[in-house]
């Protein structure tokens, strides 16, 4: 993040812990519960966010170092694989071989039907595993031996390119890897994000290296995962052994991007800045920059300089999958580097799943009862407000009034 930035947020920072405010929307924010428990209410999430209307983030860069590398990115209605062609640029195709289906990549399941590898390295073509028909990196058909010409009367259209696979829309931005998973409309970095990809830019995620990934599957709505992401409020309950003692909860400074925002959470240890001459201010020595990347995405950048990508596949209205990526600035060098990413990875990972997914859990199940009519969010919490008014304008539904 360029220096003048962080010296722009500091001050506004210092502002409110002066004044001891926050930042604050307009109003109270009124959220039915049929927005995290109504199956038609879901039904048009997945049309209005996931259908193709708006560029959604798969990955970074560092997801395909080489020509070949691959990675799937699940999305509703269109299971993905990313990878980088042999002249370096980036493609994304539907995850589906045009014989039978099969999906292409990525296909071993364990015992409980789960997909287990979701990236690997490919020298010069994807062969699948049913049948061997064969595409290069940049998705034709190749090859469809031993099927004794039994397909010699598609022999025209397979020439023609109808049997290549699916590409869909993507774009590599800035170290950003965008695709739009329905349409073939071009994505425009500018336009699409709303100017948030000039400003991800400033930290150069091109030059990161993926770490490591995992995931989780929550009987949780997929918006309930992300909103613990978006305020500060419930550090000092929730997390009072964890991060209370470091983090403050306020104030919440942000900027807002069309439907995306940025949010430094703010440490205790940043009021000691002020001591040192403007020139040596760093919020990121300071905070976790925090962005969210709307509709489904969460991008968080600690202190000790390494990236996360949370994402989340609805899966149905109750039950989400959360996939989170872990980037290093640079290939572990040393057990000393090692060991520091294991701790860090830890500490993320564990606190968010075992104390704030285990709380969206705890939410959904009351919100399933019935038995009240929705939640509130505080004027404190501005960006859950900001989010939920931007994913109504996508799927047509307006915000509720406040009974």
């Amino acid at each position: 993040m360029k220096h003048e930035r962080q010296v722009a947020l500091l001050k506004q920072a210092f502002e409110h812990i002066d004044a001891n405010t926050t930042p604050m929307w307009d109003s109270l924010y009124w959220n039915p519960a049929e927005r995290y428990t109504c199956p038609d209410h879901f039904r048009l999430e997945m049309a209005g966010l996931f259908g193709g209307k708006v560029p959604l983030l798969a990955g970074f860069s560092p997801d395909l170092p080489t020509p070949g590398s691959w990675f799937t990115c699940e999305l509703p209605g269109a299971p993905l694989f990313l990878t980088r062609a042999a002249d370096g640029s980036v493609k994304a195709f539907l995850n589906i071989c045009r014989h039978r289906g099969s999906r292409l990549v990525g296909f071993e399941l364990d015992a409980e039907g789960h997909f287990l590898q979701h990236r690997g390295q490919s020298h010069s073509a994807f062969t699948c595993p049913y049948h061997a028909w064969t595409y290069n990196t940049g998705g034709k058909l190749i090859r469809h031996a031993n099927d004794m010409n039994g397909f010699n009367q598609l022999q025209g259209k397979i020439d023609s390119g109808e049997f290549n696979l699916i590409d869909v829309a993507c774009l590599e931005t800035e170290g950003m890897l965008l695709v739009r998973p329905q349409g073939k409309e071009p994505i425009d970095a500018q336009r699409d994000t709303f100017g948030m990809h000039s400003r991800m830019g400033e930290f150069g995620f091109g030059n990161f290296h993926f770490y490591q990934e995992v995931f989780w599957d929550f009987a949780a709505n997929w918006k309930l995962l992300i909103e613990t992401f978006m305020e500060g409020y419930h550090i000092a309950a929730l997390h009072r052994n964890t991060l209370a003692p470091k983090f403050r909860c306020y104030p919440v400074i942000y900027e807002c991007f069309g439907p995306h925002a940025l949010f430094p959470l703010t440490r205790k240890s940043i009021t000691e800045q002020r001591d040192r001459p403007e020139s040596e201010w760093s919020v990121l020595k300071h905070a976790s920059t925090v962005f969210s990347v709307s509709p489904h995405a969460v991008l968080n950048i600690p202190m000790d300089g390494h990236m996360e990508l949370w994402d989340f596949q609805p899966l149905d209205v109750g039950r989400t999958r959360a996939r989170v990526r872990f980037y290093i600035p640079r290939p572990v060098q040393s057990e000393a580097e090692e060991a520091r990413w294991i701790k860090s990875w830890k500490v993320s990972t564990e606190v968010i799943s075992g104390e704030d997914f285990t709380q969206q859990q705890n939410i959904q199940i009351n919100l399933a009862t019935g038995r009240i009519p929705g939640v509130v969010f505080g004027q404190n919490e501005p960006l859950l407000s900001h989010y939920h008014r931007e994913l109504g304008k996508l799927t047509g539904v307006p915000d509720a009034q406040l009974p």
